[in-house]
């Protein structure tokens, strides 16, 4: 389980920077070396999760032995309470970065004259 906070702010120990709009929420996450193809985008209950693996396959001349490196990352994101996670939606920007998006809930009113939320 992930803590919740504000969302306003970026986290120094994570790809991703957290903005909390009036309307929507967002997700940015720097992947530069990684192609679309090469990400996952999860959503579980209210957080979502994002995931990178790639692999490159390397030859040395010399005596015609090959290795892989692999690289991946994992990194979790919660969402406030009053996004709806049915709503998430993420495209690859053409300046590599990830960008996750999801509506707010309609605000439900009172039930009573008040314009204030419950």
């Amino acid at each position: 389980m992930c803590s919740k906070d504000n969302g306003n702010d970026c986290c120094s120990k994570k790809r991703g920077c957290v903005s909390n709009m009036p309307t929507k929420w967002q997700l940015s996450v720097k992947v530069p070396d990684y192609k679309p193809c090469q990400l996952c985008v999860q959503v579980k209950d209210s957080a979502v999760e994002v995931k990178g693996e790639k692999s490159v396959e390397c030859t040395d001349a010399s005596d015609n032995s090959s290795r892989t490196i692999s690289e991946a990352f994992s990194e979790k994101y919660c969402m406030p309470s009053d996004v709806d996670p049915k709503t998430v939606n993420w495209e690859f920007t053409k300046d590599c970065k990830l960008l996750v998006t999801a509506c707010k809930k309609p605000i439900q009113p009172c039930g009573n004259s008040c314009s204030k939320p419950c």
